[in-house]
């Protein structure tokens, strides 16, 4: 999909290069306006591509990270890996903020 907005997007520009420039685009002309209605809707839904996957990645790049860590880190105090001070400590760390570890919820 990013592929095909890039590709969109240059094609566009290069048409409105050409269209200024020289002879008209390859492409039938839509008429007056609604050329640009269709950019418009172009940049608009790039746009929104853009902003969705750029909300996805803070979301899920702020949560899913201490989440794995938070199951890596139960995960090897069940084995045995680690005392439950330094689980409790390093939940605490992972955390920021006060929270009963020895439960095992976020």
């Amino acid at each position: 999909m990013k592929r095909f907005i890039t590709v969109a997007i240059d094609t566009t520009a290069i048409l409105m290069i050409e269209a200024c420039a020289g002879p008209p685009p390859p492409v039938p002309p839509l008429g007056p306006g609604l050329d640009w209605l269709v950019l418009l809707a172009i940049i608009g839904v790039a746009a929104y591509w853009i902003t969705k996957r750029v909300r996805q990645h803070k979301v899920g790049g702020s949560r899913s990270a201490p989440s794995h860590a938070a199951d890596i880190l139960r995960e090897r105090y069940a084995k045995g890996e680690i005392p439950r001070d330094e689980f409790l400590r390093i939940g605490h760390d992972l955390d920021g903020r006060q929270h009963d570890w020895s439960k095992g919820k976020n």
